[in-house]
């Protein structure tokens, strides 16, 4: 493993005059050799503990249909998990979905600043430098967290297809929403996660600079293969494509 973060770029015109970028915390599974896999079992890593499955995936697919950035994320949540603040006490998780992670107990005040310094810093870094680039541009391009999550927890089953989340700004998570609904799909607001709480990127980098943001969520199942990933990409594209066109119609 070389890179924490990887900064992709659309090559293709856009389907609308205004860019959009991608944050995308959770894409890989990776975990430096250097870190025994946390003694954890590798099987654990393929599993939604490990990463966020299709959502690297649909960040590719969506930057090839619609132009702008992505940035992804190319190490896994579980070593640090970058939708997480510093002081959060799961910031390194100990446990995951009850899975005890054994390289991550007892771990160090001076352990957890070193991951911080090698995966956190340059992570968010790299997405505060890709945003920062279109606002110098005089572009305010709505910043978009792409994600998926287990289609069961705690014993319960999740019933939303897609899910939405915002804080104080639900201009374009409602839109989405919205939209999604009026296709027939269960769409969640501020659900399967709230945007008061498992939402520390978008409200950074999105949030922070008055930029349009939404965290979207897919449920794992309708993504697993890579057919699924793509299909669901190109639906959030066209969800997406009126509001590149016209940011002002959310105001």
């Amino acid at each position: 493993m070389s890179a924490v973060f990887e900064v992709i770029y659309g090559t293709k015109p856009h389907r609308g005059p205004h860019d959009v970028v991608f944050l995308a915390d959770h894409a890989s599974n990776t975990v430096p050799d250097d870190m025994n896999g946390l003694g954890l079992a590798a099987k654990y890593f393929d599993q939604h503990i490990g990463y966020d499955i299709g959502a690297e995936t649909m960040s590719r697919e969506l930057v090839r249909l619609l132009g702008g950035a992505a940035v992804l994320a190319c190490f896994s949540r579980l070593i640090i998990d970058p939708n997480r603040e510093h002081w959060r006490a799961d910031l390194v998780p100990t446990i995951s979905d009850g899975i005890p992670i054994p390289g991550n107990q007892d771990i160090t005040a001076e352990d957890e600043k070193a991951r911080i310094d090698r995966f956190h810093t340059p992570y968010h870094q790299a997405c505060e430098d890709v945003v920062g680039g279109y606002l110098q541009q005089s572009k305010r391009p709505p910043v978009v967290g792409i994600h998926s999550f287990t289609p069961h927890m705690d014993g319960f089953d999740r019933p939303w297809h897609i899910g939405f989340m915002w804080n104080d700004d639900a201009r374009l998570g409602l839109y989405l929403a919205k939209y999604f609904e009026d296709q027939g799909f269960c769409a969640g607001h501020n659900q399967p996660y709230g945007g008061d709480d498992l939402f520390g990127t978008i409200m950074r980098h999105g949030h922070a600079h008055k930029l349009l943001h939404t965290q979207i969520e897919v449920r794992q199942d309708l993504v697993g293969t890579e057919k699924d990933a793509l299909a669901w990409a190109g639906r959030i594209a066209d969800a997406l494509q009126p509001v590149l066109e016209n940011p002002d119609m959310l105001d």
